[in-house]
């Protein structure tokens, strides 16, 4: 049961039909490579890599951009029985190499640029027998891509393997805690791609449009055609609202699969271009569009209805890395009522409505604890209707974490044959089997009142139409936080606008019972930090040290705060000398050092803006001021927040 073998039955089948329709550059057109180009040139690489020594069981690092050479190197080490490791580059450097060390693979496939990422931190990839270097070059004689394949004829050999042999190793981000090695087996992929076809009606007849790298590995393993717009998977908030629109009416997909960030950019540049033109933009051809990665608005659902056609289906869907998908909530056709009704339960604060579990899937509730559990015992069950930690259970979900003792204590229950994942993830389910997320298990606040549950109290904030988004964290030593509700605007405005906006948000925190007569501050950020897969999923630590900061008492110019605060004189002091020597005449040597100073206080304070803006954007300052800082103080600035603002893991 390899499941490389859908890809051999798809060039049977329909040898000539299109897999990869791909955007070859900015300025350039589309490309396409059909499921018998697919196949040929994936049992071209597998040959080059038996030659080289990747064999069945070897594990090897993939450091290569999304794109058609991506798949075909995939399905080339799934036809080897190969077990390919694949971590996000966008969690940072240290996390990724720490995924990379605990891994301990034996091969690497990378992009020249990480080829010098593995020569400079040796250490990290010390356990590494075989290299291959991407594009026709080698790289200080590492093998390249292009000239290892050995074209033939004849179909590659497939390995046989068993279902529970393991497919690939799939790190989380550590968006929500350290990052962890998720291992696939042929028949976890197996079935997730069993439940994608019967949940959201996928077949080989369709067209999806991918903005996710793994759902086009699904998509090709479906028998689909995949649209590859470019798009920075990193960054798909930051998409082109635009090209993608004119992509989809170009290629006329039948299936869409976006993080919220993706779906609101495109809403509101649609809004936007109906009101400024007067003219109705619509996605007919989509019948399936899928949202998920972060909680998803109702509001965002109800707004996509209005741009499609009766006959689609909008998908709020509810999964992991674990285990896709979990669950899922959806309504067919322009009726708004359903969203709308769920939409007021979260403003009651129920938390946000998942749906019900994917077929195959078991879902229990457990009593909230941070203690790891062995064994199942009934007590660990909580009553109907309470809300507790959820656990699944199927196929689909993945047995193990790869060399983690310690994650796979905390997060499986044995029951007899059976093995429970516990998800972090707390909710509850209601009188119709539907399950309501209330956030992490992790991020819940331990309040003198009680437990205070993100996911919950957000949904009352996020009812407010002036509010973006809001997050709820906590300040002080646990069992006695101090609730810190950070909100983000959909527009900044005035003290004056801000200051009536509080009053309105706590006037429906004190007509909520999940809120009451909670005591809480409310501070205003300018844009939330958020994870790297997703653009949507918040980043509740990073703020928590924001809110604590913004808090605390004491001087703290420009943000920074501590001894660190005395090191702002240096740069300072640099400026100082700069406008003294713009009146005053200069010795040679002052004047040697006062070029320097220049060369530093703009090139180099320049440069380091790519560094900067982000830190100052998780830190809470505007665009301008993290401009002016950076110019002004340079790294003595940015890099103190960005001290304060990282995540000890």
């Amino acid at each position: 049961m390899n499941i490389a073998s859908r890809i051999r039955s798809h060039r049977e089948k329909f040898p000539d039909r299109d897999a990869l329709v791909f955007k070859t550059g900015a300025l350039s057109g589309w490309r396409k490579k059909t499921f018998r180009e697919l196949d040929q040139e994936s049992d071209a690489y597998a040959r080059g890599f038996k030659r080289l020594g990747i064999t069945r069981g070897t594990k090897t690092i993939l450091m290569v951009k999304p794109s058609p050479e991506l798949f075909s190197i995939l399905f080339a080490l799934f036809k080897l029985g190969a077990v390919p490791v694949v971590v996000d580059p966008g969690m940072g450097m240290r996390r990724m190499l720490h995924c990379y060390r605990s891994a301990g693979a034996e091969a690497f496939i990378g992009i020249p640029l990480a080829q010098w990422v593995r020569v400079l931190f040796f250490k990290t990839f010390s356990s590494l027998k075989i290299i291959v270097t991407t594009g026709d070059r080698s790289w200080l004689g590492v093998p390249c891509l292009g000239k290892i394949g050995e074209e033939d004829a004849t179909p590659w050999a497939i390995e046989s393997t068993s279902p529970q042999d393991l497919l690939m190793i799939n790190f989380t981000t550590g968006s929500t805690g350290p990052a962890k090695g998720v291992e696939y087996t042929h028949e976890m992929a197996d079935q997730m791609i069993q439940q994608i076809m019967s949940r959201f009606e996928q077949g080989p007849d369709s067209v999806t449009f991918v903005t996710l790298p793994l759902f086009g590995v699904f998509d090709l393993l479906i028998g689909s055609t995949a649209i590859m717009p470019r798009i920075d998977p990193n960054r798909p908030g930051k998409a082109n609202p635009k090209r993608m629109i004119e992509a989809i009416r170009a290629f006329q997909p039948t299936h869409l699969f976006a993080s919220p960030a993706f779906l609101n950019r495109v809403v509101e540049y649609i809004k936007d271009a109906e009101s400024a033109r007067n003219q109705l933009i619509t996605l007919h051809s989509l019948k399936h569009i899928l949202a998920g990665g972060a909680p998803v608005s109702f509001s965002l659902l109800q707004s996509l209805q209005k741009v499609l056609l009766d006959r689609t289906t909008v998908h709020a869907a509810y999964g992991a890395t674990e285990a896709l998908p979990i669950a899922s909530v959806s309504q067919k056709g322009l009726d708004s009522k359903f969203f709308a009704e769920l939409s007021r339960g979260s403003a009651a604060g129920l938390g946000t409505c998942v749906g019900m579990p994917a077929s195959g899937m078991s879902l229990r509730l457990i009593k909230i604890t941070d203690a790891p559990i062995s064994d199942w015992s009934d007590d660990l069950s909580v009553e109907a209707g309470e809300l507790g930690e959820i656990l699944i259970a199927g196929v689909s979900v993945s047995p193990r974490y790869h060399r983690n003792i310690k994650a796979q204590e905390l997060s499986k229950i044995h029951d007899q044959e059976q093995v429970w994942h516990r998800t972090g993830d707390l909710g509850w389910v209601d009188a119709n089997g539907q399950l309501w997320f209330c956030g992490r298990k992790t991020q819940r606040l331990i309040h003198q009142t009680g437990l205070l549950h993100t996911v919950q109290w957000e949904g009352v904030f996020d009812s407010h139409p002036e509010v973006h988004r809001s997050a709820l964290v906590g300040v002080g030593p646990r069992g006695f936080q101090e609730p810190v509700v950070c909100v983000e605007l959909k527009t900044w405005g005035t003290l004056t606008k801000r200051r009536r906006i509080e009053s309105e948000l706590r006037d429906l925190a004190s007509n909520s019972e999940v809120i009451g007569k909670v005591s809480f501050s409310i501070l205003y950020h300018r844009s939330f930090p958020v994870d790297i897969r997703h653009n949507a999923k918040i980043d509740r630590p990073l703020l928590a040290r924001w809110a604590a900061q913004k808090l605390s008492r004491g001087f703290k110019p420009f943000g920074v705060c501590g001894w660190r605060r005395w090191l702002l004189l240096v740069p300072i002091l640099g400026w100082v000398f700069i406008g003294y020597g713009l009146y005053f005449p200069l010795t040679p040597l002052l004047n040697w050092l006062w070029w320097m100073d220049i060369l530093l206080s703009f090139f180099a304070h320049g440069i380091q803006l790519f560094a900067a803006l982000p830190a100052g954007r998780r830190a809470g300052f505007s665009l301008g001021s993290s401009i002016f800082c950076t110019f002004l103080l340079g790294a003595t600035w940015w890099k103190s927040l960005e001290l304060q603002t990282e995540v000890l893991q």
